[in-house]
């Protein structure tokens, strides 16, 4: 699993986000203190979109393949 902090710019990022999550064949997490969201839900992005505290938990061993495909997301 990789733990990354993640912030998104307009909403416009937060859809193209939330594509490029669903296409993926493993779960992704959005994670601010002890709550926990969906990454392939738009409504769970949209409530965390602005917390400058969020992390992104992909559940991959591939760390370096996620990190360039969200390099745009990453803080």
């Amino acid at each position: 699993m990789v733990s990354l902090p993640v912030k998104f710019d307009k909403v416009e990022s937060v859809e193209e986000f939330v594509n490029m999550v669903n296409r993926l064949d493993y779960d992704v997490d959005l994670k601010v203190g002890s709550c926990i969201f969906d990454a392939k839900s738009l409504m769970s992005v949209l409530m965390v979109a602005g917390n400058p505290d969020a992390r992104i938990e992909a559940h991959t061993n591939d760390v370096e393949a996620f990190k360039k495909k969200f390099v745009n997301y990453l803080q």
